[in-house]
Order: C-alpha cells, then sequence, then structure tokens
C-alpha cells in the first residue's frame, strides 16, 4: 500500500469497514477515492421533502484514524454476509 497513513490495514478490512459505512448511510451511487491521508466517499441518499423525496448527494472524508475506528468496529449485530450468511 503506497498511502503510509494507511499502512497496517488490509484493503479487504477497509471495504468491507466501507461497505457497511455506506449501507448504515443509505448511500447509492458511490464514488469511493483514496487520497493520500486516507479516503474520500460520495454518494446519493434519498431525503423526504414536505412533499416528496429529493437525492442529495453526500461526501464523507475518513481520515486513516476514522478508517482504523471504522474497521475496529464491527457490526455489533450477527453480520450475515452473502445469502446464506456465510
Amino acid at each position: 500500500m503506497a498511502n503510509s497513513a494507511l499502512q497496517g490495514l488490509a484493503y479487504s478490512d477497509i471495504f468491507a469497514a466501507l461497505g457497511r459505512f455506506i449501507q448504515d448511510k443509505n448511500l447509492s451511487d458511490v464514488f469511493v477515492m483514496e487520497f493520500e491521508q486516507g479516503i474520500i466517499v460520495t454518494g446519493a441518499s434519498l431525503v423526504e421533502g414536505r412533499t416528496n423525496f429529493d437525492h442529495v448527494v453526500e461526501t464523507f472524508v475518513l481520515s486513516a484514524e476514522d478508517l482504523r475506528v471504522l474497521v475496529s468496529n464491527k457490526s455489533s449485530k450477527s453480520e450475515k454476509r452473502g445469502l446464506f450468511g456465510r
């Protein structure tokens, strides 16, 4: 991993944590970009207005420390993976 700030974190762990983060935020049309000090996540979410729903684009800048916390805070629920919970 060329990024020294993310050393010690496996990409598989980072992307698993990002998947949980994206799901928790109910984001769609997601864009993920690594930069020198962390990762940027941009995605659209539906927000209920007075008469309808609107798509709102949200951007999150996650530092290396934020990512470490996300990786270490695995879901407290018994997390099912895939169709059969594997």
